[in-house]
Formats: C-alpha cells, structure tokens, sequence
C-alpha cells in the first residue's frame, strides 16, 4: 500500500471547508476510488494523539492501514451482498491508537515455591489453571491478528456507487459541533430535551396516503426524505460533514434471503422473551415492546467493561439470534458501510477493541468483523419515542436496520429530530446515525403491521476505560503522574473538536 498522503490541519475553530482535502486512491489498473474521505488523513490525526501522550509512545510508521484505504484489482461484478476473506487491518493501526496500549503477558508461568501444603498446592493449581486460560485466549487474539476477518474492502463497483451517492447528498443546516454532549465529551447529554410534545402528536397524526402529507410535514418545520431504501444517501452539515448515513442494502438478489432469514428469526423467537411488564415500556418505546442486547459494556454503575448480563431464555433467544445468518450478513455489510464512508472513526473504534481485547481476552464481541461492541434487538411492535442513546460514545455512529413487514411510506418513518428529516425507512434497510447526538424516534405504524429493529452500537464508555489505561477516573487520578495528568486533561480539552473531525467531509 502506498503511504498516506500528509495534509494540514484545519486550525480551531474549524472554519468551513471550501476546498476540502481528500484522499485519492486508484485501483492497479488506475481506476479511481471514490473522492468521500476527510480533510485530516488517518496518520496525522492519530499521530496528533500519540504526540500528547507520555515518552513511553513510540513513534509510529507514517503508513496507517485503514480497511476504506487497501486496494484490490478492479472488479465488475454487481454483487455486493457476499463477504471476501481478505487480511485484516494491519495490527500497527494500534500504533497509532490515541491511547497507551498494554503488552501482552510473556506467558510465563508463575514460579512455583519449592514446598508447598495441600491448601498451597491447590491454590497453584488454580492459579496456573487461570493463566494457561489467559495464554489461551491470548493466542486466539493474535490468529484473529495474523489471519483473515470477514471484511468487504471497497471495490471498483463500490466507488463507483460512493460518487453516485455524493449527488444524492442531502443538505442540512445543523452544524454537528454545537450537538449536546456531556463535558468530557465521551457520552450525549444525559438531560438532553425532547421535542416540544404537540409537535410529536402533530407529526405522528399525518396521514401519510394523503396528497397533501409532504405539506403538512413541511408546515410542522421537518422536511419528507422519500427514500426507496436501496441507495446510499449521505446527510451533510454546514461544513459538509457527513452527519448521517443512509445506508440502504446490497444490491446482491441474495440479500432479500438473509433479510426474511433474521426477520423470520426475531419474530419467531419473540413470543420467547421473557421481560416483566415494567422492561417493556421503557424510555425509548412510543408503546410497549420487548428489547434484548448483547456484548460488551462499560458504564451505569459498572466497575469495569463486561459482557451484558443476559440468562435463562433471554440468553436462548439472543444466541439464536447472533447464530444466525441474516444478522451475520447485516453486520458484514454494516462494516463494509462504516470502513467506506468513515475510515477515520472505524479505525478508532478498531484500535479500541483490540486494546481491550489484550487487556480482557475473554470479552466477546457480538459478530467476528463488526467494530460495534454490543448490538439490540428491538421486537415486532418497535416504534421508539423521541430519545438519544447517551450512553453511547458521543461522536460514534451506530447502525440502525430496519426489519418486519409494514408500509415504511406509512409509518416506521426516521425522525431525526436534530436534522428536520423524516426518512422513509423501509424493511431490511440500514441507516447509521450518531445516536449519542441525535434525537430520533420513529412514526407508528398502521394496525395489522410488525416492524423490529436490529441496532449496533459501542459504549462510550469503553473508550473512556481505554484512555485512562484500562481502569477507573478515581483510580486514573490517584495513580496517574503529573504528566500523565497533564496529557490527560489536554486530550479532555480538545476531545470534542478531534472527535468531530473523525466525520468524513464530502467535496463540492
């Protein structure tokens, strides 16, 4: 892979682009990639972060190898909905992970004292028991290094789609800096406010079969997106930054197969669910319907990142789920969406799993090849209320799928409360939001119809344990050198502006 090539920064505050820098790539038979990526190249944002740590970063090599930038022969084929083994991302993107990493144990054994009692012994035993485990799955982390990981890199047919999209791109007026956040930046508003309560009853009383509903939708200050659910369609901010993603689906004639296998799936396995009547109506439900999640966590009281806690049928249910292959190939292509349009934040999001995965090997992701650390599913009756998830890193995206059997011109619309957008949101379409920033809620859906929902997402968290070298803030400031707090509150300083500048801008 050639190097990356080096562009300046933007100065803060971040002025609007009038000629953004891009990368520009070429296949090995010179045809172009698509011009979509950002004004700050992957090794100059992340070296910025390396420089404002202590002396015990290394200096990295100047080429970082991010998944949207490896190159394969031109391919004309138009099917986009199987999976290519190719290598994963190069390990050195760890290099350049704004954060200290740990080394991986030598995997030596602990000595042994050369007289031991019964009670000794068996606490040895233990002991070496739990290190050869450790050693275990320390091994398995480095084959998923050193072999292939179920990526799609983007192909010829695929750039050729970004620069279609690019003309599709949708305008919006909100500038995504000035989107609530929490102080540290790591996490939304936990107190964010809601839209006013008559325009929400006002919005989800249009009559979407009349031939006067975009009007009324226009008189309420929001703007009808009649989206068919196929097509990428980026949602652009003032400065061009892409605040929102409309995925859409493969084209592949195999994709409406794997759609009906995950649908089929969650609707069988939803009468199994077993929530009490108060797990039902919670924040995020319009009405009462039951929500499962699985993966990793970090935050709501927890002392460290772990595993969600899920048990008895529940834990039935969703092993079904991340067992089958209609969610498999959704979170394929949600991570062949994510490296394509936003490298910088899917290398981030990256470099933070496997920093955790060193520190804790036992943790385990959702789906091999996904970057999203936890994922919910949202069953059959899933019209979400006006809410963010805030609890989700604050300037990370999380993918949202629509699944079910409903009229999305009807009912099931996305509201991006933030943008005035109502999306079309048809069944077996994905669209991928900042969810920690955006307020969001669907419109109901008529009698008779099922709609669920299948979201990933990663904890914000999990990144903040990462950056304060795997352990808590009381314990970071009681145990950090003067140094390390120095660094650490500069890094809190500029975290929201460097976040930002993780979201890809796309040219005139």
């Amino acid at each position: 892979m050639p190097p990356v090539r080096q562009r300046a920064r933007n100065p803060s505050p971040e002025p609007l682009p009038s000629t953004p820098g891009l990368f520009q790539r070429t296949t090995r038979s010179g045809v172009p990639f698509a011009e979509i990526l950002t004004e700050v190249d992957a090794g100059v944002l992340l070296q910025q972060r390396i420089a404002e740590q202590d002396a015990r970063s290394s200096q990295p090599d100047p080429e970082v190898e991010v998944l949207a930038g490896q190159r394969l022969p031109e391919d004309d084929d138009e099917s986009d909905d199987e999976l290519l083994l190719v290598p994963p991302i190069s390990p050195s993107v760890l290099e350049y992970a704004p954060f200290p990493l740990p080394a991986l144990a030598n995997g030596q054994p602990a000595p042994q004292p050369a007289l031991q009692s019964g009670k000794a012994k068996k606490k040895a035993k233990k002991k070496a028991k739990k290190q050869a485990k450790r050693e275990a799955a320390q091994q398995k982390l480095q084959q998923c290094l050193d072999t292939a990981v179920p990526y799609r890199v983007p192909k010829a047919v695929g750039a050729r789609r970004v620069e279609e999209a690019k003309r599709r791109a949708i305008q919006v007026e909100t500038d995504a800096a000035r989107l609530r956040h929490s102080k540290p930046a790591w996490i939304g508003d936990r107190v964010a406010a809601g839209p006013n309560a008559a325009l929400v009853k006002a919005l989800n009383a249009v009559d979407w079969d009349a031939e006067d509903a975009d009007e009324r939708v226009r008189e309420l200050g929001m703007q009808h997106i009649r989206w068919p659910g196929i097509d990428s369609v980026p949602v652009l901010n003032v400065r061009r930054r892409i605040i929102a993603l409309l995925a859409g689906r493969p084209r592949g004639n195999g994709w409406a197969t794997k759609i009906a296998a995950a649908t089929g799936a969650v609707e069988s396995l939803a009468p199994n669910v077993a929530l009490p009547p108060e797990k039902l109506a919670h924040r995020r439900a319009a009405d009462k319907f039951p929500a499962l999640a699985r993966g990793v966590s970090h935050g709501g009281g927890q002392l460290a990142p772990g595993e969600l806690l899920i048990t008895g049928a529940n834990k039935k249910v969703t092993d079904e789920l991340l067992a089958n292959d209609g969610f498999k190939a959704i979170a394929g292509f949600t991570a062949y969406i994510y490296a394509t349009w936003m490298p910088l934040l899917f290398a981030f999001f990256h470099a933070t799993n496997l920093a955790l995965a060193q520190w804790a090997p036992h943790l385990r992701l959702p789906f091999a090849g996904s970057v999203f650390a936890a994922c919910t599913w949202n069953f059959v009756s899933a019209v979400c209320a006006p809410h963010i998830d805030f609890g989700n890193l604050a300037w990370g995206w999380c993918a949202i799928t629509a699944l079910g059997c409903f009229d999305p011109k009807c009912g099931g619309h996305l509201v991006l409360w933030d943008l005035g957008l109502v999306i079309d949101f048809p069944p077996g379409s994905t669209i991928l939001i900042p969810s920690a920033l955006l307020m969001h809620s669907n419109t109901p859906i008529r009698n008779g119809e099922r709609r669920s929902s299948f979201v990933q997402y990663s904890a914000g968290g999990l990144f903040r344990w990462v950056d304060q070298g795997f352990q808590t803030q009381d314990e970071f400031l009681a145990n950090a050198s003067e140094a390390e707090l120095v660094a650490a509150r500069e890094r809190a300083a500029n975290r929201w502006a460097e976040g930002m500048k993780h979201f890809s801008v796309v040219s005139e």
